[in-house]
Protein backbone atom coordinates (compact mmCIF):
# COMPACT_ATOMS: atom_id res chain seq x y z
CA UNK A 1 0.00 0.00 0.00
CA UNK A 2 0.76 3.89 -0.96
CA UNK A 3 1.77 6.22 1.83
CA UNK A 4 -1.35 7.31 3.01
CA UNK A 5 -2.61 10.82 0.27
CA UNK A 6 -5.12 13.33 1.39
CA UNK A 7 -9.02 13.52 -0.10
CA UNK A 8 -8.93 17.64 0.71
CA UNK A 9 -9.91 19.34 -2.74
CA UNK A 10 -8.89 22.58 -1.35
CA UNK A 11 -5.68 24.06 -2.87
CA UNK A 12 -2.67 24.70 -1.29
CA UNK A 13 -3.56 28.37 -1.72
CA UNK A 14 -6.90 27.99 -0.10
CA UNK A 15 -5.50 26.34 2.82
CA UNK A 16 -3.13 28.76 3.62
CA UNK A 17 -5.76 31.16 3.43
CA UNK A 18 -7.48 29.55 5.58
CA UNK A 19 -5.18 29.30 8.33
CA UNK A 20 -4.36 32.86 8.14
CA UNK A 21 -7.91 33.29 8.71
CA UNK A 22 -8.75 31.04 11.45
CA UNK A 23 -5.38 29.71 12.42
CA UNK A 24 -6.49 26.26 12.32
CA UNK A 25 -3.63 23.90 13.03
CA UNK A 26 -5.68 21.38 11.13
CA UNK A 27 -4.91 23.35 8.08
CA UNK A 28 -0.91 22.30 9.12
CA UNK A 29 -2.07 18.62 9.43
CA UNK A 30 -3.21 18.67 6.15
CA UNK A 31 -0.39 20.16 4.31
CA UNK A 32 1.59 17.83 6.38
CA UNK A 33 0.19 15.04 5.05
CA UNK A 34 0.08 16.30 1.25
CA UNK A 35 4.52 16.94 1.43
CA UNK A 36 5.60 14.55 4.37
CA UNK A 37 7.08 12.41 1.55
CA UNK A 38 8.71 15.28 -0.53
CA UNK A 39 10.26 16.80 2.38
CA UNK A 40 11.80 13.29 3.51
CA UNK A 41 13.12 12.38 0.34
CA UNK A 42 14.59 15.34 -0.20
CA UNK A 43 16.10 15.78 3.70
CA UNK A 44 17.10 12.36 3.29
CA UNK A 45 19.18 12.91 -0.27
CA UNK A 46 20.85 15.70 1.53
CA UNK A 47 21.38 14.35 5.15
CA UNK A 48 22.05 10.53 4.39
CA UNK A 49 20.39 9.67 7.89
CA UNK A 50 17.33 8.64 8.11
CA UNK A 51 17.09 10.05 12.22
CA UNK A 52 18.32 13.41 10.86
CA UNK A 53 15.98 13.77 8.27
CA UNK A 54 12.90 12.74 10.40
CA UNK A 55 14.24 15.83 13.01
CA UNK A 56 14.17 18.16 9.94
CA UNK A 57 10.72 17.52 8.51
CA UNK A 58 9.77 17.54 11.91
CA UNK A 59 11.38 20.59 12.53
CA UNK A 60 10.08 22.07 9.70
CA UNK A 61 6.65 21.64 9.91
CA UNK A 62 6.68 22.59 13.13
CA UNK A 63 8.08 26.02 12.28
CA UNK A 64 5.51 26.45 8.77
CA UNK A 65 3.04 28.26 10.99
CA UNK A 66 4.86 30.98 12.23
CA UNK A 67 6.17 30.89 8.61
CA UNK A 68 2.86 31.10 6.65
CA UNK A 69 1.80 34.42 8.30
CA UNK A 70 5.54 35.99 7.58
CA UNK A 71 5.86 35.26 3.74
CA UNK A 72 3.51 35.65 0.72
CA UNK A 73 3.62 32.15 -1.10
CA UNK A 74 2.16 31.65 -4.63
CA UNK A 75 3.47 28.30 -4.72
CA UNK A 76 3.50 26.25 -1.48
CA UNK A 77 4.84 23.06 -2.79
CA UNK A 78 7.66 24.73 -4.44
CA UNK A 79 8.42 26.99 -1.74
CA UNK A 80 8.37 23.91 0.89
CA UNK A 81 11.00 22.66 -1.67
CA UNK A 82 13.27 25.03 -1.41
CA UNK A 83 12.56 25.97 2.62
CA UNK A 84 13.83 21.83 3.13
CA UNK A 85 16.87 22.10 0.77
CA UNK A 86 17.85 25.81 2.86
CA UNK A 87 17.20 23.87 6.03
CA UNK A 88 19.47 20.99 4.99
CA UNK A 89 22.27 23.13 3.63
CA UNK A 90 22.16 24.44 6.97
CA UNK A 91 22.08 21.54 9.15
CA UNK A 92 24.95 19.91 7.16
CA UNK A 93 27.27 23.94 7.32
CA UNK A 94 26.65 23.48 11.52
CA UNK A 95 28.35 19.31 11.39
CA UNK A 96 30.61 20.95 9.61
CA UNK A 97 30.65 18.80 6.21
CA UNK A 98 31.64 19.17 3.45
CA UNK A 99 29.25 20.67 0.66
CA UNK A 100 31.31 18.93 -2.48
CA UNK A 101 28.21 17.09 -3.75
CA UNK A 102 26.16 20.14 -3.71
CA UNK A 103 25.89 20.79 -7.62
CA UNK A 104 25.19 16.85 -7.82
CA UNK A 105 21.98 17.54 -5.55
CA UNK A 106 20.87 20.36 -7.26
CA UNK A 107 21.00 18.25 -10.68
CA UNK A 108 18.89 15.34 -8.99
CA UNK A 109 16.05 17.59 -7.93
CA UNK A 110 13.93 16.28 -10.56
CA UNK A 111 14.78 12.46 -10.11
CA UNK A 112 13.79 13.89 -6.32
CA UNK A 113 10.51 15.35 -6.83
CA UNK A 114 9.39 11.89 -9.31
CA UNK A 115 10.23 9.73 -6.48
CA UNK A 116 7.50 11.28 -4.25
CA UNK A 117 5.19 8.49 -5.84
CA UNK A 118 7.98 5.86 -4.54
CA UNK A 119 7.00 5.72 -0.70
CA UNK A 120 5.78 2.62 0.86
CA UNK A 121 4.99 1.16 4.30
CA UNK A 122 6.93 -1.55 4.89
CA UNK A 123 3.84 -2.35 7.52
CA UNK A 124 0.81 -2.16 4.93
CA UNK A 125 -2.17 -2.80 7.73
CA UNK A 126 -2.74 1.30 8.87
CA UNK A 127 -4.99 -0.05 11.57
CA UNK A 128 -2.02 -2.20 13.17
CA UNK A 129 0.62 0.51 12.44
CA UNK A 130 -1.93 3.11 14.54
CA UNK A 131 -2.37 0.94 17.58
CA UNK A 132 1.27 0.13 17.58
CA UNK A 133 2.48 3.82 17.67
CA UNK A 134 -0.48 4.63 20.49
CA UNK A 135 1.40 1.44 22.45
CA UNK A 136 4.75 3.25 21.74
CA UNK A 137 3.44 6.60 23.53
CA UNK A 138 2.48 4.76 26.47
CA UNK A 139 6.12 3.14 26.51
CA UNK A 140 7.62 6.74 27.04
CA UNK A 141 8.70 8.02 29.85
CA UNK A 142 6.44 10.49 32.10
CA UNK A 143 8.08 13.45 31.03
CA UNK A 144 8.73 12.65 27.38
CA UNK A 145 4.83 11.42 27.32
CA UNK A 146 3.31 14.55 28.84
CA UNK A 147 5.08 16.80 26.52
CA UNK A 148 4.30 15.04 23.62
CA UNK A 149 0.85 14.77 24.42
CA UNK A 150 0.97 18.55 24.98
CA UNK A 151 2.92 19.42 21.92
CA UNK A 152 0.66 17.26 19.40
CA UNK A 153 -2.39 16.72 21.55
CA UNK A 154 -3.29 19.99 23.19
CA UNK A 155 -1.90 21.77 20.56
CA UNK A 156 0.54 24.02 23.34
CA UNK A 157 3.63 26.01 22.44
CA UNK A 158 7.03 25.30 23.52
CA UNK A 159 6.26 28.59 26.27
CA UNK A 160 2.71 27.00 27.55
CA UNK A 161 4.36 24.01 28.14
CA UNK A 162 7.56 25.24 29.89
CA UNK A 163 4.31 27.35 32.22
CA UNK A 164 2.55 24.05 32.48
CA UNK A 165 4.88 21.82 33.72
CA UNK A 166 7.31 24.17 35.50
CA UNK A 167 10.14 21.99 33.26
CA UNK A 168 12.92 24.70 31.17
CA UNK A 169 12.54 25.89 27.30
CA UNK A 170 15.41 23.49 26.92
CA UNK A 171 14.27 20.07 29.09
CA UNK A 172 10.71 20.76 26.66
CA UNK A 173 12.27 20.81 23.66
CA UNK A 174 14.79 17.60 24.46
CA UNK A 175 11.64 15.84 25.67
CA UNK A 176 9.98 15.83 22.63
CA UNK A 177 12.86 15.28 20.26
CA UNK A 178 13.68 12.33 22.38
CA UNK A 179 9.95 10.84 22.54
CA UNK A 180 9.52 11.35 19.16
CA UNK A 181 12.94 9.33 18.71
CA UNK A 182 11.94 6.91 20.62
CA UNK A 183 8.85 6.40 19.04
CA UNK A 184 10.47 5.75 16.10
CA UNK A 185 12.79 3.44 17.68
CA UNK A 186 9.83 0.81 18.76
CA UNK A 187 7.90 1.41 15.48
CA UNK A 188 10.91 0.49 13.59
CA UNK A 189 11.51 -2.93 15.38
CA UNK A 190 7.98 -3.67 13.89
CA UNK A 191 8.95 -2.67 10.39
CA UNK A 192 6.58 0.40 10.50
CA UNK A 193 7.93 3.20 7.99
CA UNK A 194 9.10 6.29 9.55
CA UNK A 195 6.59 8.36 7.17
CA UNK A 196 3.85 6.75 8.86
CA UNK A 197 4.78 7.68 12.11
CA UNK A 198 5.66 11.53 11.17
CA UNK A 199 2.25 11.20 9.10
CA UNK A 200 0.15 10.51 12.55
CA UNK A 201 2.19 12.93 14.92
CA UNK A 202 0.38 15.47 13.28
CA UNK A 203 -3.09 13.62 12.73
CA UNK A 204 -5.84 15.20 15.67
CA UNK A 205 -7.81 11.60 15.76
CA UNK A 206 -4.43 9.49 16.82
CA UNK A 207 -4.66 11.08 20.52
CA UNK A 208 -8.62 10.63 20.17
Amino acid sequence: MKFRKSNNTKSDSELIAEFIASNNNEVIAELFTRYTDMCFLVSMKYLKNETNAEDLTMQVFEKLPKMLREYKIDNFKSWLYTVVKNECLLELRKQQTELRNRKKFEDSDELIMESEQEMYLFNSNENENLNLLKDAVQTLADDQRTCIELFYFEEKSYDEIVEMTGFSGKQVKSFIQNGRRNLQIFMKKHRVSLLFILNFLLRKEFWL
